[in-house]
């Protein structure tokens, strides 16, 4: 087992930015068995975190008021084509942030902005 471990300490010391995928590529291909990796990355406590792009879009409606432009540009850009296929759907997503953020606003907040219009 220390040698499995060992290879992947050296693996992620040479590319800190590998993905498990292509970790675990790598250590099939040396002919380490997937329960011996599996095994090596619990111990290791390296573990692959999915990203989606919806998770990131979601972060990002999150973070500040966007506009709708903002978030198309974001969808163009940020999205796969996938992503920009199902563009209207994202930017249902960005209508309901916007009125989820509406409804949660105080008073103070609502004047603030309509001043700064």
């Amino acid at each position: 087992m220390s040698t499995i471990i060992e290879r992947i300490t050296t693996l992620r010391t040479n590319d800190a930015e590998i993905s498990i995928k292509k970790l675990r590529a790598h250590l099939v291909v040396e002919d380490y068995s997937n329960k011996d990796i599996s095994e090596a990355l619990k111990e290791l406590e390296i573990s692959a975190e999915r990203k989606s792009f919806k998770g990131d879009f979601n972060a990002w409606l999150i973070e500040a008021p966007r506009t709708k432009e903002e978030a198309t540009t974001y969808i163009e850009d940020n999205g796969s084509d996938n992503d920009r296929r199902q563009k209207s759907a994202r930017l249902l997503i960005w209508a309901l942030a916007q009125d989820i953020r509406a409804s949660l606003a105080t008073p103070t907040e609502e004047a603030e902005e309509t001043e700064a219009a």
